[in-house]
């Protein structure tokens, strides 16, 4: 996928542009938060609280992700899944 945001990741526009990656956020004794941040609003949208890092933390947190939003995406959002 291209680098459609060219490291522009302050955005106007509340929920067209929703980000993650794979980094984590460490809580308590070293358990790890994983999240989805709106650019525009720095709102967390959701998060998942993985016990391992395997691949299956992408899909939970996606459709945590459609949970929070309710299947209701920005019309200009570019969806991967």
């Amino acid at each position: 996928m291209s680098n459609i945001l060219n490291r522009e990741f302050k955005q106007k526009e509340p929920g067209e542009i929703l980000l993650t990656d794979i980094a984590y956020l460490y809580y308590g004794k070293g358990q790890k938060a994983s999240y989805v941040k709106d650019a525009a609003t720095k709102e967390i949208v959701t998060y998942h609280l993985p016990t391992s890092l395997e691949m299956n933390i992408v899909y939970e947190k996606l459709n945590k992700l459609r949970q929070a939003v309710n299947h209701e995406f920005h019309p200009s959002a570019i969806r991967a899944f």
